[in-house]
């Protein structure tokens, strides 16, 4: 064999008891988030209306749910107040373009607001990650959920999907 180009190495084996202690230790997590208040569905007061729009639209979804509890709200606050600086910068952008421009109408240099919008975007990427708002940490929340399979049936992975052939 080539090891050049062999793929990738592979991993050891676990044993079964791996990842039932995965399982055990999730079922702890979820009695104790059981106790723990669901996040408020009314948006701050302190938030401006481009905080509070996305509040209204994004937390009733995600107390569907139930994953994200009052312990949440700072992460939540600091997800709407970033969304609210990236549409203010959008919208600076609309209304004074790219650059800024000089007496004679000829660009001097970027606009600040373009620097407000990636960083805005980073951050909104990483708090998204945070409360689960993203396709990736939804869909590793799905799996980790998924009830287990009866003993004596046999592994059908177009059942996961709910495929019937």
């Amino acid at each position: 064999m080539n090891e050049k180009h062999a793929g990738r190495k592979r991993k050891a084996n676990h044993d079964g008891d791996y990842h039932q202690s995965i399982k055990q230790a999730d079922a702890k997590i979820k009695l104790g988030q059981a106790a723990i208040s669901d996040l408020q569905v009314t948006p701050p007061r302190h938030l401006d209306k481009y905080g509070r729009a996305i509040w209204k639209v994004l937390v009733p979804e995600m107390v569907k749910f139930g994953k994200v509890k009052q312990m949440d709200r700072v992460t939540m606050e600091l997800f709407c107040t970033e969304y609210s600086n990236y549409r203010k910068a959008e919208q600076t952008l609309v209304e004074h373009g790219d650059y800024l421009l000089s007496e004679d109408g000829q660009p001097v240099k970027r606009s600040p607001a373009l620097t407000t919008i990636n960083s805005a975007i980073r951050n909104l990427k990483s708090l998204s990650a945070d409360l689960g708002l993203t396709f990736d940490a939804r869909s590793g929340q799905v799996l980790a959920e998924q009830p287990q399979k009866q003993a004596d049936e046999p592994y059908n992975p177009l059942k996961v999907v709910n495929f019937h052939a």
